[in-house]
């Protein structure tokens, strides 16, 4: 793998993600705001794997699964305008969730209340077409920002040093992304908005002058022991790498499967199927 490769892969396992927001965040006035106990329940079943989320490089992992976990609860049919989840709604099932008290909420978490940073759900309209792979339990559409305004930050970036490695990451005024449901595979395609990259040491140096990948999609499947395997696909100019990262429970984020894992192998190449959506464009 080349130096792009090898650099990249480090922060890809997180959210896998880092292009320009060419979205807007605009929630229909009929979406129905979901209550903080429902938002709560889907957390708690994330909750209750016991992996680390006070820490960012799991924050993809766990923000997936409740969103998955609240769309098949809802009757997105009956609701085709799909459903809010407001920030303070967010935060506060969150912090309940984990018994926390204000000042040890992740910043991950803290700064989506400070930013006014809502999430939106929709179902995909009809007109998604399988190009290749099976069929998908389901699929959503979802953005999370705040409106544009005068005075009105375009972007916040935290760093998160409780993650190995430390990471910096930057949510633009608005993300946007196609979440899919396999079943054991999670995709999260057509991803905009959001960037990181690592700080520590000689790699953290390295990256500055590399520069920022732009990511393509991103798979991943847990495994039994709660380690997360990650796929993914990312381009600078005219190259593209495909990459392969492991999370463990801890947060601990790293390239490849691990030599003394070789039980992941058999999920990294279920990840490798081939996969091809064709997304309608949405209103």
């Amino acid at each position: 793998m080349n130096l792009f490769g090898r650099l990249v892969v480090v922060w890809l396992g997180w959210a896998a993600v880092a292009r320009a927001s060419d979205c807007t965040h605009e929630v229909p006035a009929k979406a129905d705001r979901l209550t903080r106990e429902e938002i709560q329940a889907a957390m708690q079943v994330e909750v209750s794997k016991g992996y680390n989320l006070l820490v960012s490089t799991n924050a993809g992992r766990f923000n997936s699964a409740v969103l998955l976990e609240l769309a098949r609860g809802e009757s997105l049919d009956s609701t085709p305008q799909g459903f809010l989840l407001h920030h303070d709604d967010w935060y506060e099932a969150f912090r309940v969730c984990l018994g926390l008290d204000s000042a040890a909420v992740p910043a991950y978490v803290d700064l989506q209340r400070v930013h006014h940073q809502d999430r939106y759900v929709q179902r995909s309209p009809a007109g998604v077409k399988v190009e290749e792979g099976p069929t998908p339990l389901l699929i959503v559409h979802v953005t999370s920002g705040w409106p544009e305004g005068e005075g009105v930050a375009t972007e916040y970036t935290f760093v998160d040093t409780a993650a190995s490695p430390d990471m910096e990451v930057t949510n633009e005024h608005c993300i946007s992304y196609w979440l899919v449901d396999y079943g054991d595979i999670v995709l999260n395609d057509c991803i905009s908005g959001l960037r990181g990259r690592p700080l520590e040491g000689a790699l953290g140096v390295a990256f500055k002058l590399v520069g920022s990948g732009r990511a393509q999609w991103s798979r991943s499947i847990v495994a039994p022991d709660g380690s997360l395997v990650t796929y993914s696909r990312a381009a600078r100019g005219p190259f593209a790498t495909n990459l392969v990262s492991t999370t463990f429970p801890s947060g601990l984020l790293v390239k490849g499967i691990p030599d003394d894992r070789s039980e992941l192998r058999p999920l990294e190449e279920r990840l490798k199927q081939p996969l091809r959506l064709e997304y309608p464009e949405l209103r």
